[in-house]
């Protein structure tokens, strides 16, 4: 991951800075550049745009998120667990910053879209550093599952007050994982059922055996349901 400059870091933090004191709608590179105390062409090296701005600070949370290795040992889901709350504990200092982003943004559908896609690239790596593939349709599956997790965990931690507990956070992220985790087992198994059935009909065919008409077509429907699923 590309290292972030400290002048990209001291824009960052005041374009947050501006947007907790007098709301995102109002902050422009030139309000940056006079509250920095940079100079514009500096900020506009850095940034061509306060959209660039949000779009630097996601990748610097990924950054501090993945900065440090995982404790060896333990299950993806305490992995995935460990990396969510690492976000949480970087995003912290900026709470009342990204309340008042959210709140100026909602309504813009560009903004939603780049705010999403960011997102997805944040639990795309959050997948892949807890040794989960976000590759692939199924990939693509995993990491929209786990956004919209995320999500609805980020807006109930948003509405904690600066210097409360994030217990409750926690407990709530813990269950929705479990609740994650069960499902994607429950799948994991019926895909490898029906990957065994295919193989025994396939074996049948191979040797000649007859096939019971009426559990080859059970199956197939199975097949076709579990694939169809899958695609979704």
């Amino acid at each position: 991951m590309a290292t972030i400059s400290d002048t990209a870091v001291t824009i960052m933090n005041t374009a947050l800075d501006l947007a907790h004191s007098q709301g995102w709608a109002k902050v422009t590179l030139a309000a940056i550049a006079a509250e920095s105390g940079l100079r514009p062409d500096q900020v506009f090296a850095e940034f061509r745009s306060k959209e660039a701005v949000l779009a630097g600070f996601a990748r610097h949370i990924d950054a501090a998120v993945l900065q440090e290795p995982l404790e060896t040992g333990g299950t993806v889901r305490d992995r995935i667990f460990d990396l969510i709350m690492r976000r949480f504990d970087a995003l912290a200092p900026h709470r009342a910053a990204i309340r008042a982003i959210l709140r100026d943004t909602m309504g813009d559908p560009l903004a939603g879209l780049s705010g999403l896609c960011a997102v997805n690239r944040s639990m795309a790596l959050t997948l892949e550093a807890a040794g989960v593939s976000a590759s692939g349709l199924l990939g693509q599956v995993r990491v929209n599952a786990l956004a919209a997790l995320y999500l609805r965990t980020l807006y109930d931690w948003l509405q904690i007050e600066d210097g409360g507990s994030d217990e409750r956070i926690m407990a709530q992220l813990d269950k929705a994982l479990s609740r994650a985790e069960r499902i994607a087992t429950s799948f994991a198994g019926q895909r490898e059922r029906l990957a065994a059935r295919r193989q025994a009909r396939r074996a049948r065919r191979r040797t000649g055996d007859a096939e019971d008409p009426a559990a080859t077509a059970a199956e197939t429907n199975a097949a076709v349901a579990a694939e169809a699923s899958e695609q979704a």
